[in-house]
């Protein structure tokens, strides 16, 4: 009898002892069973598709929308796989903004169950496999990966990509990347290869990515080095302006992103470093202008700064690390909201400490619960820290996100009415809101 999507899912949690166990040797053990059309030692281009892959502590999912949304616009038929989902997990496999049916995800996941024998995958391997097997039966031109946990011993690395942008580097992940940004971002240049495209997509370059690209004969584009946007005066538009190795490009008067937020301007710069690297390698064809703006008005993505509410203002985001609350609070800031609520929960291996006190000065009662996971952090521990910052008056604790919801829309019609209300914290947070206002 053929097992339901949710059995596999299920039975693919038991399958390994460890949640998170890095390393290629399983992935590319299955994958040279799967695909023996993929050389995995040859230097030069093997794969039936151009591939991209995406890594980096904040700004992946933008990014990777607004690839997705221009590639797809410019005719490619384009792969994209990401990780975690929100509802359900066929929002990790995805072909033109298609999601993989259930049908045929089980399908992929029978063959990798037939090539793996004994082998211990993860339930992240799974789902890697069936993304590469799925894009490849389906004969994507462009795919794109994004890197799950790290780099260079991440699942999605078991191939050479011909193009990878590495859009941050910040603490997150510390147990098992390092306490340091430098530790963190030598594991994160593991995505870079030689006589490959190698894009950094923020500011300040960590020198353990610039010794490796170094090291390597790697050349590295570098974002406000070799490619930056800039603001218009009326701020309706902006321009991308590239300047390297590889010659000089600019594009005048593109949209602002319908993905709200200072940051994406950022992300979007670096989408176009990308695209305009594939194209002087011949790997992509000239896209259009035009095409570029019509992508980025379609470009969509959930729980980013997302507004399901205009009355009172509230927003799903999943900041569940330092940067990434700092972008919160910019955007927070920016509305110029007087009084702000939140609804909050976070896993006990994130730094919640620093999450709680960039965002604790401008929120004025916060709603806390503990999420279904055995990685929560406990409603309890995050009142306590919440207290330390600004007092025993500011937290309220629940058992449940729709207690907490519930609760913090009662307290706005009957108390000091909020005028913008955050839902943050873990992906499981958002998922949690996102099944409770539409499931």
């Amino acid at each position: 009898m053929k097992r339901t999507l949710a059995q596999w899912l299920s039975w693919q949690e038991t399958l390994n002892p460890s949640e998170i166990d890095l390393g290629l040797e399983r992935v590319n053990q299955i994958l040279a069973k799967l695909q023996p059309g993929f050389s995995l030692d040859k230097p030069e281009h093997s794969l039936p598709f151009v591939l991209i892959t995406i890594g980096g502590t904040n700004g992946k999912g933008s990014t990777i929308e607004y690839l997705h949304s221009i590639l797809a616009g410019a005719g490619y038929k384009t792969g994209v796989y990401t990780s975690p989902h929100f509802v359900d997990y066929n929002e990790r496999i995805q072909i033109n903004h298609q999601q993989i049916s259930d049908e045929v995800l089980c399908e992929m996941f029978e063959q990798i169950e037939f090539a793996r024998e004994q082998t211990q995958l993860t339930y992240f391997e799974f789902g890697t496999l069936a993304a590469i097997q799925y894009f490849t039966e389906q004969c994507c031109d462009v795919v794109i990966l994004e890197v799950g946990l790290g780099g260079r011993l991440d699942a999605v690395n078991c191939l050479d990509a011909d193009c990878a942008l590495v859009t941050t580097v910040s603490l997150d992940h510390q147990d098992w990347l390092g306490d340091n940004i430098e530790t963190i971002a030598k594991e994160k240049a593991g995505i870079y290869r030689n006589n490959k495209i190698a894009i950094y997509g923020d500011t300040e370059v960590p020198e353990n990515i610039l010794d490796i690209t170094k090291d390597n004969h790697i050349g590295l584009f570098k974002y406000e080095q070799d490619y930056l946007y800039v603001r218009e005066k009326n701020d309706s538009y902006w321009n991308w302006q590239h300047n390297s190795a590889i010659g000089t490009k600019s594009i005048k008067s593109l949209p602002n992103s319908p993905i709200v937020g200072e940051i994406q301007y950022k992300n979007m710069a670096n989408t176009l470093m990308v695209i305009n690297a594939l194209t002087a390698k011949k790997l992509l064809k000239e896209i259009s202008p035009d095409t570029i703006i019509k992508g980025i008005i379609n470009s969509r993505l959930s729980g980013r700064l997302q507004i399901i509410h205009n009355d009172p203002l509230t927003l799903l985001d999943v900041a569940h690390n330092e940067q990434a609350a700092l972008v919160l609070k910019n955007y927070l800031v920016q509305t110029k909201a007087k009084n702000i609520s939140a609804i909050f929960s976070v896993l006990k291996d994130k730094d919640y400490q620093k999450i709680i006190n960039i965002l604790a000065p401008i929120i004025y009662h916060w709603h806390v619960y503990t999420l279904d996971s055995p990685r929560a952090l406990s409603s309890k521990k995050i009142a306590r820290v919440i207290q330390d910052c600004v007092g025993e008056n500011s937290v309220t604790c629940y058992n449940e996100f729709n207690e907490a919801y519930q609760s913090c829309s009662q307290a706005n019609k009957t108390q000091a009415s909020a005028d913008c209300i955050i839902i943050f914290g873990s992906f499981l947070t958002v998922s949690d809101a996102k099944i409770y206002f539409h499931g």
